[in-house]
């Protein structure tokens, strides 16, 4: 348990506040998870030029 209430738990996911970092990793803990699996992934594209031309792709992370 993260030892939080759940309208606190519910406002960290409304991003009504900006929990401390022992709190994230509190409910880490209580998740089993990593700390950092709290944070999405950002995607990122790869442009590949080839004589002026633009290509584009998302590569696919691996679950």
């Amino acid at each position: 348990m993260a030892s939080i209430s759940l309208s606190f738990l519910s406002e960290i996911e409304r991003d009504k506040v900006n929990p401390s970092l022992s709190v994230l990793k509190r409910i880490a803990n209580a998740l089993g998870v990593n700390f950092t699996d709290l944070f999405g992934e950002e995607k990122r594209s790869i442009v590949i030029r080839k004589n002026d031309e633009n290509l584009s792709f998302t590569p696919r992370v691996p679950e």
